[in-house]
């Protein structure tokens, strides 16, 4: 399932780009998709074309290796996150060790300190990351 998540309220770093045409593009942090089959010992994808192709299309049996074409392995459901920029990713990892305050929300309402999101949601979940400021909906 896709998730959206989004900036609570915007740090101090991104209100100097505030004008009425981004708001929504600022406040948006990225979106978490189901990405398929991945081996994260190999750091790879089960995708014969690449990372670059899991949300392409339909999904093809053809498409998409049994096993890690590296190791062998089983691998396990991952996800990708793309990012609506990558200043925002700066942001969170400067402020990971100096807020508790819970600074991300996702569109469930969920709330999530900068920690949380990292090692709950990215890490977790989410070895393929993309950066595309267009498509966040």
């Amino acid at each position: 399932m896709s998730t959206n998540f989004y900036w609570k309220k915007l740090p101090k770093e991104l209100e100097k780009f505030r004008t009425p045409e981004n708001e929504e593009m600022l406040m948006h942090l990225g979106k978490r998709s189901a990405a398929g089959k991945y081996c994260r010992d190999c750091g790879t994808t089960f995708n014969r074309w690449g990372t670059q192709y899991v949300h392409k299309g339909g999904i093809k049996e053809i498409d998409w290796y049994n096993k890690c074409p590296i190791c062998g392995g089983e691998g396990k459901n991952s996800c990708s996150f793309n990012w609506t920029f990558l200043l925002q990713k700066k942001i969170l990892e400067r402020l990971y060790d100096r807020s508790s305050d819970k600074l991300i929300v996702n569109e469930y309402g969920d709330e999530f300190t900068v920690k949380e999101f990292y090692t709950g949601e990215l890490e977790a979940y989410c070895p393929i990351q993309f950066q595309t400021p267009a498509d966040f909906s």
